[in-house]
């Protein structure tokens, strides 16, 4: 590896030594030339749901666990962190499920947040993430009102989130997902065990 922190590039070439041609010796050292591969920023996504913040102020609204046929409301938070290259054109975006609604309530740090109904995709998009911003944050809110076939069943809030981006120093474009976030979300230890939907009163 070669180069300061924000220039980090990888070096190869190989070199052969040839010690007889036919029935000559030889002492020939045939060496290739040296290829630089930039790397890629260590770009990192993470997604979570949450129903109570850490300090346990409630975040969500409605039953919990949920209850069929009535609504429940829950904060998904996006976070984006990077330091080793400006990155730009970033998006992150997650569609949402057919039983799961957006309420139009969120959060951004950056960029602009929208969501699309005919595609049910919620997308978050950032023109330019410099490195004196090595974190950024973004929430919003969704609604799960779980049909009665969903009793006794965890239910899907986020299928993944998806982050694409372009790293301009390495010309590398960057992608990578996150999994899925169901209503037991585990990152919540306060709403630990009540993800289950159950029957409603």
């Amino acid at each position: 590896v070669i180069g300061s922190l924000d220039d980090l590039a990888v070096q190869a070439s190989v070199e052969m030594s040839i010690g007889k041609t036919g029935n000559l010796k030889s002492s020939t050292v045939i060496k290739s030339n040296t290829l630089v591969d930039a790397l890629n920023t260590n770009l990192k996504l993470y997604s979570e749901g949450r129903y109570f913040d850490d300090n346990g102020v409630t975040l969500g609204s409605g039953p919990l666990p949920p209850e069929a046929g009535k609504a429940t409301t829950y904060r998904v938070l996006w976070s984006i962190s990077n330091d080793l290259h400006e990155v730009r054109d970033l998006t992150v975006f997650a569609v949402l499920p057919t039983d799961v609604s957006w309420t139009n309530k969120f959060d951004i740090a950056a960029g602009d947040i929208s969501y699309n109904d005919a595609s049910r995709t919620v997308a978050w998009k950032i023109n330019r993430l410099p490195l004196s911003v090595p974190v950024v944050k973004a929430s919003f809110e969704v609604s799960l009102t779980p049909a009665a076939d969903q009793v006794g069943k965890l239910v899907i809030l986020i299928p993944r989130t998806i982050l694409t981006a372009f790293d301009p120093q390495s010309q590398g474009k960057l992608a990578m997902s996150s999994q899925p976030i169901t209503s037991e979300i585990e990152s919540d230890t306060r709403a630990d065990g009540r993800g289950i939907v159950v029957k409603g009163q």
